[in-house]
């Protein structure tokens, strides 16, 4: 524990040094190259899904790009959950949607329920990373997967995030 009172996990990047990284419960999604780059970039502020994950603890989101890509090329913080009908998600993401009202109505076409995750925060990572290479016999998730904290702050290490604390 930290004085703050909050969680944290030691991981030995070398043998030199050990950091500290905040744990917190984190998800690999998969998203369209586009879309991720969008995200990145800060057009896209909300990814949206079909479903959500169930565990209300998940404050972070690894992206991981699909193919042709096939690779985790960053990051972002979860603002917060949008769960709803998909007019009314609609209405209350469209300025930063980051996709058309079109797109938006054929992925979501006869479903009753739409969940807008939003974007806060994404980071870029320095050096893209294939799963294999962090995770042996990783494989991309049709949706999203639970991230074990210590292979996440080892992705970030290696990928040149900075959630790692000197």
């Amino acid at each position: 524990m930290r004085k703050d009172g909050r969680r944290c996990h030691f991981v030995k990047l070398n043998s030199s040094r050990c950091s500290v990284w905040e744990a917190s419960v984190q998800v690999l999604l998969s998203i369209h190259p586009e879309h991720a780059d969008k995200i990145l970039s800060g057009e896209k502020r909300f990814e949206f899904r079909k479903s959500i994950f169930k565990n209300p603890a998940v404050t972070r989101v690894l992206i991981y790009a699909t193919m042709p890509v096939g690779k985790v090329i960053g990051d972002f913080e979860i603002g917060g959950v949008i769960d709803g009908r998909p007019t009314k998600v609609w209405e209350s993401t469209k300025a930063h949607a980051g996709i058309s009202r079109e797109f938006f109505r054929s992925y979501f076409n006869g479903r009753e329920r739409a969940v807008a995750i939003e974007v806060r925060n994404p980071r870029r990572f320095e050096s893209p990373r294939g799963l294999d290479e962090v995770e042996r016999g990783m494989v991309a998730p049709q949706s999203f997967r639970y991230v074990d904290p210590l292979v996440s702050a080892n992705w970030q290490a290696i990928c040149g995030g900075n959630n790692l604390l000197e």
